[in-house]
């Protein structure tokens, strides 16, 4: 059974939902749709992004180009606002690098052939703990965001208290009630 954590406007994924996402899997009524596209758009960046298949005439290719442009690290001109999205999606300024290092180590570890059952041992490692540390910040958002909605208490107005205890709390002490007389 998944349990998703409901966090201000998207729902925090399990590690099953964004491997499965990872995977193709991504359903259309799933409460964190947008985080899990984003997390399969990392883990498949290398695949749709190829500027070495783009030439121009000259023979010159897309990664040649960008490299003269001063852009080195294409994947992180994609990656960034994908976390970006992730963090204002969730409201919490680390989960989306919690899901681009999950997202990577999925991806290498199916690049590995850990889907055909022959990942390397380093790739099985990293996917590993790039879960535990995802699943703990998971938990720990949970808790943060819990822990003060379960102790918040409201103080009620003296409106509302005189409704509950009536009218012997709606007038302020003058100093003449019998317990501050003189003796």
């Amino acid at each position: 059974m998944t349990h998703n954590v409901r966090v201000g406007r998207a729902s925090i994924p399990t590690t099953r939902d964004l491997v499965s996402a990872m995977s193709g899997r991504i359903p259309k009524d799933h409460p964190g749709v947008d985080i899990l596209r984003a997390a399969f758009m990392i883990s498949t960046r290398r695949e749709w992004m190829q500027p070495f298949n783009v030439e121009t005439e000259d023979d010159t290719d897309g990664m040649t180009m960008l490299n003269d442009l001063g852009i080195y690290c294409l994947e992180e001109c994609v990656t960034t606002p994908l976390k970006d999205a992730i963090n204002r999606s969730v409201g919490h300024p680390d989960i989306g690098s919690a899901v681009a290092r999950l997202a990577d180590a999925f991806a290498e570890y199916a690049r590995s052939g850990g889907l055909w059952g022959v990942a390397s041992h380093s790739s099985v490692a990293e996917l590993t703990w790039a879960r535990f540390d995802y699943t703990k910040l998971r938990r720990l958002i949970y808790r943060e965001r819990n822990w003060v909605s379960q102790f918040t208490v409201a103080t009620p107005s003296a409106a509302e208290l005189t409704s509950m205890f009536g009218e012997q709390f709606s007038e302020p002490d003058t100093g003449d009630s019998p317990d501050t007389e003189e003796l």
